[in-house]
């Protein structure tokens, strides 16, 4: 008789162990499936990305330069667009769609301090 409450203890143990791993795996399964939705639909709202928008912004606003060694100083406060050449063809900068219309992988080359970051930073606003 106590080999069969054994038996009965055993087996109630061991169904109550399953029992807590198959609830918890579906909570975890439940959970993950409730913050994925969250996710997709900050993606899809652009709240996701507005955060790291406005601390870019902030970041790359503002900059120190040769001239502008102690203080940053907001990048349109000093930039000018410059003249982009492709093909003995001068491209205005202003947008980088114009850029972009050339192709997607593009190498823009020139001599130090001529204002290739500083462009890319313009591109990013």
């Amino acid at each position: 008789m106590n080999d069969d409450l054994n038996v009965k203890k055993i087996t109630a143990e061991v169904i109550a162990d399953f029992a807590k791993t198959i609830t918890s795996n579906i909570w975890s399964a439940i959970k993950k499936l409730a913050k994925d939705l969250k996710n997709k639909d900050e993606i899809n709202t652009g709240y996701a990305f507005e955060e790291y928008l406005q601390t870019s912004y902030s970041k790359y606003s503002k900059m120190k330069t040769l001239l502008y060694r102690h203080e940053p100083k907001d990048l349109y406060s000093f930039y000018e667009c410059i003249g982009v050449k492709f093909n003995n063809h001068s491209i205005d900068t202003h947008s980088v769609k114009n850029i972009t219309a050339i192709g997607h992988n593009i190498i823009i080359t020139g001599t130090g301090g001529i204002g290739k970051s500083t462009m890319m930073k313009h591109f990013f606003f």
